[in-house]
């Protein structure tokens, strides 16, 4: 098409990248409100790594990996907000 002359085969797939992230990023922006803050962020952590590609890790490797990494990352961000800044996260707004 006309707006992707001149470009090269790599900028071509990182301007993909940057639209298929721009959207998962709105979806995620939803599921905090439809489903609460920590289970969209754990949903969304472990999605990434399927979105980017990088067929090298099998797949029970990178749900493993974002789970343990979303886990702990998450687990930290509740001891945050909960203890030191007494602030609540989003809720879910249907339950």
């Amino acid at each position: 098409s006309w707006f992707r002359r001149g470009l090269s085969e790599r900028e071509d797939i990182q301007n993909r990248y940057v639209v298929l992230l721009s959207v998962a990023i709105l979806f995620y922006c939803f599921l905090i409100w439809f489903i609460g803050f920590y289970i969209a962020s754990f949903v969304f952590m472990i999605a990434v790594p399927f979105l980017i590609e990088d067929g090298h890790k099998h797949i029970l490797y990178k749900i493993g990996y974002g789970a343990v990494f979303s886990g702990i990352f998450l687990l930290l961000v509740y001891c945050i907000f909960s203890y030191v800044l007494n602030v609540p996260v989003p809720h879910a707004q249907w339950g």
